[in-house]
């Protein structure tokens, strides 16, 4: 049976439903089986314009530009990276590495001006230094990583000046004659997770050339990403941009303006910004029988995900209307693999749970919405919300309370040079972008996963519990997907006995108590 998916315009067709390695469980790998059967010869290549004068913004950067108008300095979509080094380190060589970084890809070094009433960018030459360098050697060994803690959560939340640029900058703190840690940190509007991963991947290359006296080994890049920028804006004004507005009108025509999650407080007045993480596990054992569902169901992973995290909103909510937003890499384009810049799109994702549902067939769903809507990602957030001009509220995001991303952006390891090793240096900011982020991921055979959730809204046990059920109702639909929503099991058996246990040791508390108390003598009045 041939299976056709709709697809910027065009008509796509398999012989089979496309396997969990062919779609990669994301986006991602289902743009490289498009890019792979596309044969339309519309479908033009993008052309390098060479030139440092004003240079349009794509879609997403106007949306970051536009926020930045709204609240200047909001660290909300700062990119923070960093590296533990150690051994002997070259930092003539590092230095060197991050300016040929800087002058390869000019979305790092770009300004933001206005003119004429419109946002435009300028690339800005690199300023030395690029590394200035921290020595903490001065603070006592028992001080010293609580320092470099400090410093790095100050240089997250450090502002960009958009006006003069650049969008990315880098800082050396030397811990020891040989422990250092390397701190980069980018603004959405000119990067994205997948340029993070680049980044450290093309600094590693470079230095290790440069520390041996060799010449860079990266090729010339045949495209920047203003180039990107200006083939996005032609092409959606070439008739692509009414089919898509028409289509997201539609699918979130009278979507609830909130989730009715169990907070601790309605935050007025302010954006959410204070957050916290939680990060569980998925046990390998677990993890292979999600798989096997999602390949006996025709679905990806990233589906059978989502309408579990769908599933157990719908139960913590009562709503059945659900939205959740879902970032997407768009690098359609093999031009843009190798381009640092923001390509990032978030999708509003809707799903209806009204009747109470076998899960089997929420997967149904979930799978046609998701396969729809990527099909039709090339709209970008900002122009959504305008087209759809939901209800706002203060204290919350327009469309979407709650994301769900399964990352498929290749992580930077361990890695071992001649005489270095680096590790990822785990940065905690502090900031929620959402009410409730759920990040998972995988790592060797087992799912891991990440909470990352607004601290004006909920205590630390709530997550805990959230993320507990979110574990049993996964459980329980690898085992059977024909069970209704609301019959699915959401507390262990593990979980459930604790909390016998508790009530019990609570009430037999209760009764000593109640034995405990001697009754006081009363004196009654004379007759």
């Amino acid at each position: 049976m041939a299976i056709k998916i709709r697809y910027q315009g065009y008509d796509l067709e398999f012989d089979h439903y496309p396997t969990e390695a062919e779609i990669e469980q994301t986006y991602l790998a289902l743009q490289a089986i498009v890019s792979r059967k596309l044969k339309n010869p519309g479908y033009d290549a993008i052309e390098s314009v060479r030139t440092e004068a004003e240079l349009p913004l794509s879609f997403a950067q106007e949306w970051f530009w536009s926020l930045e108008q709204m609240a200047p300095g909001n660290p909300t979509y700062h990119l923070p990276f960093g590296v533990r080094l150690s051994g002997r380190l070259d930092a003539g060589a590092i230095d060197r590495a991050i300016a040929v970084v800087l002058t390869r890809h000019q979305a790092l070094r770009a300004a933001f001006i206005s003119l004429d009433g419109r946002p435009v960018q300028v690339i800005r030459p690199v300023q030395a230094p690029v590394l200035p360098v921290l020595d903490l050697t001065a603070v006592p060994e028992s001080l010293r990583e609580a320092e470099c803690a400090r410093v790095v959560r100050e240089e997250s939340r450090r502002p960009f000046d958009f006006a003069h640029g650049p969008m990315m900058r880098a800082r050396l703190l030397r811990l020891g004659l040989e422990e250092h840690v390397m701190f980069l940190m980018a603004h959405h509007i000119a990067a994205d997770a997948w340029s993070l991963n680049l980044l450290i991947r093309e600094l590693i290359a470079l230095y290790e050339s440069f520390s041996q006296g060799k010449p860079s080994p990266l090729a010339e890049l045949p495209i920047q990403y203003s180039d990107y920028a200006r083939w996005q804006r032609s092409r959606l004004q070439a008739g692509m941009l009414d089919e898509l507005i028409s289509f997201w009108k539609s699918r979130l025509a009278g979507a609830p303006p909130t989730l009715a999650l169990p907070r601790k407080r309605f935050v007025e007045d302010k954006q959410i910004s204070s957050g916290s993480r939680y990060n569980f596990v998925l046990s390998a054992e677990m993890s292979e029988s999600l798989r096997l569902l999602a390949n006996q169901e025709k679905v990806t992973l990233f589906v059978v995900l989502l309408a579990a995290f769908q599933t157990l909103l719908y139960r913590w909510s009562g709503q059945d209307d659900i939205v959740v937003g879902s970032p997407i890499a768009g690098r359609s384009r093999v031009e843009t693999e190798g381009l640092m810049g923001c390509f990032i799109n978030t999708l509003p994702l809707r799903a209806d749970l009204s009747g109470n549902p076998r899960f089997r067939e929420l997967l149904r769903q979930v799978h046609t919405t998701t396969i729809e809507s990527f099909s039709h990602q090339d709209l970008p957030l900002g122009k959504i919300v305008e087209a759809v001009r939901p209800e706002r509220s203060a204290g919350r995001t327009a469309l979407y309370e709650v994301i769900f991303d399964l990352n498929n952006t290749p992580p930077v390891e361990n890695v071992d040079l001649k005489n270095i090793k680096i590790r990822p240096l785990g940065i905690e900011v502090g900031i929620a972008k959402v009410a409730i982020l759920l990040d998972m991921w995988r790592s060797g055979a087992s799912l891991l996963g990440s909470i990352e959730y607004s601290t004006s809204l909920f205590d630390v046990m709530t997550i805990e519990r959230f993320a507990e059920q979110f574990t049993t109702l996964l459980q329980s639909v690898a085992r059977g997907p024909d069970v209704r929503l609301n019959a699915i099991e959401l507390i262990s058996a593990r979980a459930r006995q604790k909390q016998m246990l508790d009530e019990s040791a609570h009430e037999a508390y209760r009764r000593q108590k109640l034995r405990s108390v001697k009754p006081r003598a009363v004196k009654l009045p004379s007759a």
